[in-house]
């Protein structure tokens, strides 16, 4: 497949997960990192109150291609993975939670398909979450066709690759935190006209740790997604023409 040709980052948030990071650290360096030279992974610890920390110091150095980002504070999943995004140093981004969800195999469907696009959306297929989660794909599915006619159908999954160029404009725009940060990044990708496609992929649900989201955060989650979501239209309205040439020229870059 000419995967030594890649160039990526790996990017995933961390809080919490003294339970199963290890499995997934590991996992992921078989799976992926390793099999790229040209790669590294970058964990945002998001100041953690277990043990999470200790156990990602012990794995460093076992991983030398592994990068510990700690922020001052705890600033929620969005300002994590933002935080991870921006520190990327390679010509791809590929976006992972740390929940153990994903098939990480699938990662191979989305870089078969990355030459022709922008963004590449692991879209969820039987999806195995509690109801609350739904809810939110449900909501967001729903606000992106409202607001930006938008049809993507899981703009929240935790499981994207992303052209770094594309993906650090797009961030230039967007405030610094946001709820559903992932899902604002989707909405605007579109509104610039970035190539995006959503290729199903697997999804398990986790199976140990804890979901940090649950259904009396997600109510409130909700509420600033919404009020995020109408700025952001706004916003989309008054864009200069400038981004969209500069996005039209990230689209055609080799």
């Amino acid at each position: 497949m000419g995967w030594d040709f890649m160039s990526l980052s790996v990017v995933m948030p961390v809080y919490n997960e003294q339970e199963i990071i290890e499995q997934v650290v590991r996992d992921i360096n078989k799976k992926i990192v390793s099999k790229i030279q040209d790669s590294e992974f970058i964990i945002v610890n998001d100041c953690s109150t277990d043990n999470t920390l200790s156990i990602l110091q012990k794995l460093s150095k076992e991983f030398k291609k592994m990068r510990i980002i700690t922020p001052s504070k705890n600033g929620g999943h969005g300002k994590a993975i933002r935080l991870g995004f921006l520190n990327a140093k390679k010509d791809w981004v590929f976006h992972t939670d740390s929940d153990n969800e994903f098939e990480l195999s699938d990662f191979w469907k989305l870089y078969e398909t990355k030459d022709n696009y922008d963004l590449v959306l692991g879209q969820r297929k039987h999806r195995q979450d509690p109801l609350h989660r739904l809810v939110t794909t449900r909501f967001a599915r729903l606000t992106n066709f409202v607001l930006f006619g938008s049809l993507i159908k899981d703009s929240n999954s935790g499981f994207k690759l992303m052209k770094k160029n594309a993906l650090q404009h797009i961030l230039s725009i967007l405030p610094e935190d946001g709820a559903f940060y992932t899902i604002l990044i989707s909405i605007m990708a579109r509104n610039l006209n970035y190539r995006i496609i959503e290729i199903p992929v697997k999804h398990y649900g986790r199976k140990t740790g804890t979901c940090h989201l649950n259904a009396s955060r997600l109510s409130k989650e909700m509420y600033r997604g919404i009020k995020d979501m109408l700025s952001l239209r706004m916003k989309a309205w008054n864009l200069p023409e400038t981004e969209y040439k500069m996005a039209e020229e990230i689209r055609n870059a080799a």
